[in-house]
């Protein structure tokens, strides 16, 4: 079991490299430069050859938007769009914070009531917060990364994605 939230992606597309690569680079805006700047581009990142590195475009904050990393291949009639997505670093380390410090204070409130005889109903709901917490940070990673395989599916007119 992963314990990152990463999802690797393979598109595939009878447009040729070149023709995808286009495609990509035209459905490539600027960061937005403020939180209610909205670009009229799917996407904002960069592309350099065959590979790219995106996020989608979203107006204000989405902290659970996947980093999109990859590279644009020739396949049989066509091409092959291979790639990564994961949450942004400073976005992991953000929530890494967040999960590991509580974290330990719910694991040693959970393991001291263990040695006292049985979990108490503190431990149990620290547990239950703590688990839930990770749920919805995994749960919104996914939700997001079928969002932006769509969309990226769309942009170089794939005739097959998938997310793995």
């Amino acid at each position: 079991m992963r314990m990152l939230p990463r999802a690797r992606l393979t598109i595939v597309s009878s447009l040729s490299p070149d023709q995808v690569g286009v495609r990509l680079a035209e459905a490539i805006g600027p960061r937005p430069t403020s939180l209610f700047n909205r670009s009229t581009k799917p996407f904002w990142g960069r592309i350099g050859g065959s590979s790219f590195d995106v996020m989608r475009s979203t107006q204000g904050r989405n902290s659970f938007r996947p980093r999109i990393r990859g590279s644009i291949e020739a396949a049989d009639h066509g091409s092959r769009v291979l790639g990564t997505m994961r949450l942004h670093e400073m976005v992991l380390g953000f929530l890494a914070f967040i999960i590991l410090v509580p974290g330990w204070a719910f694991l040693s409130i959970a393991g001291g009531s263990l040695l006292k005889g049985g979990p108490d109903s503190t431990a149990l709901i620290a547990v239950g917060v703590l688990l839930l917490f990770v749920g919805l940070v995994l749960g919104s990673f996914w939700m997001e990364s079928r969002q932006a395989l769509r969309v990226l599916s769309e942009v170089v007119d794939a005739s097959h994605s998938e997310l793995s």
